[in-house]
């Protein structure tokens, strides 16, 4: 078997680390029960103990809803540290910083009728002036969309002169 290439081990070690995860979180809600011993591979003369599919399923769901906390948390702290909407949107690979925005903050619609109660900010900590920011998106106006900042934050006055120059405004 050749070599994994260098772009391809850290998917490898995160599947290795959640199957794991999964693993223990089966042992820990089902105990021995939750495993099987199946065949290494087609016609082997040895087993594996894996975990039975719906436990592993029901544990592969917790990771996934904690998985998804963590990025809306690392998405927090991006923000906090400095980088843009445009720029996380890259790093998520979707499409535009509206887009990175609904990451952040989850589905406009939750599908049980709820979405106009729902407050659909974000907030962390400005790096810069230490405030507590409410940031509502990437929609308009730097001084529009985060409130929070300490009065004349350095970052926040550079976030609104450069919305300036892009938008062409005095």
């Amino acid at each position: 078997m050749g070599e994994v290439p260098q772009h391809e081990q850290p998917a490898i070690l995160a599947a290795a680390g959640v199957d794991r995860v999964v693993a223990e979180l089966v042992d820990r809600a089902d105990g021995p029960g939750g495993f099987a011993d199946v065949p290494a591979y087609p016609g082997a003369s040895y087993t594996r103990r894996v975990p039975r599919p719906v436990p592993a399923l029901r544990a592969a769901l917790l990771v996934r809803t904690v998985a998804a906390s963590r990025v809306r948390d690392a998405i927090r702290n991006a923000r906090a540290a400095g980088e843009s909407w445009a720029e996380l949107a890259e790093l998520l690979g979707v499409a535009d910083a509206e887009a990175a925005y609904e990451v952040a903050v989850g589905p406009a619609d939750d599908g049980a009728g709820w979405a106009w109660s729902r407050h659909r900010d974000t907030y962390w900590r400005c790096s810069t002036c230490g405030g507590l920011v409410t940031d509502a998106g990437p929609y308009g106006h730097p001084s529009d969309n985060e409130s929070g900042h300490a009065d004349g934050c350095a970052r926040h006055r550079a976030d609104i002169a450069a919305y300036l120059v892009r938008w062409n405004e005095p």
